[in-house]
């Protein structure tokens, strides 16, 4: 079934994936202060990227 999936439009360019559009977001989403946006207290995880990657504030 999967070789079935037209992966090229009909302009034969190659179709994009959900992870293709969605990834960006979700890092940028787990990691505001890295990105360069201010964290907000009641994020989930918003002090994880913080303690693994050992950034200083």
């Amino acid at each position: 079934m999967y070789s079935q999936y037209k992966l090229q439009d009909d302009s034969g360019l190659l179709r994009e994936t959900a992870s293709q559009t969605s990834g960006p977001f979700v890092h940028i989403g787990l990691a505001l202060e890295i990105a360069g946006f201010e964290s907000r207290s009641d994020e989930i995880w918003q002090d994880w990227p913080k303690r693994v990657l050992k950034v200083s504030t």
